[in-house]
C-alpha cells in the first residue's frame, strides 16, 4: 500500500501567466497548477504529458504552416487570373 501524504512540501520549478509547476519532496509528485485546477503526476506520467504536448504543438505548427502555404498558393493563383 502506498503512503498517504496530507500535505506536500512543494518546491516551485516553473511559473508563467498560465499557472505554475511544483515538485514535492515528500511524495515525489509533480503538481501542475492551472488557476483553480491542480493536476498531480508521478514523474513518469509528467514526462509522458510533456512528450504528448510537445507532439501536439509540433503537429499544430506543421499543420498551420501547411495551411498557410496552401492559402498563399491559392491567393497567388487567383491574383494571376
Amino acid at each position: 500500500m502506498s503512503k498517504t501524504y496530507t500535505q506536500c512540501s512543494q518546491q516551485l520549478i516553473a511559473t508563467s501567466g498560465l499557472g505554475h509547476i511544483t515538485t514535492c519532496t515528500d511524495c515525489g509528485h509533480v503538481h501542475l497548477n492551472l488557476n483553480a485546477v491542480t493536476l498531480r503526476f508521478d514523474l513518469d506520467a509528467f514526462r509522458d504529458l510533456v512528450d504528448m504536448l510537445g507532439f501536439a504543438q509540433h503537429k499544430l505548427d506543421t499543420d498551420n504552416a501547411a495551411h498557410q502555404a496552401l492559402a498563399r498558393s491559392i491567393i497567388s493563383k487567383a491574383l494571376r487570373h
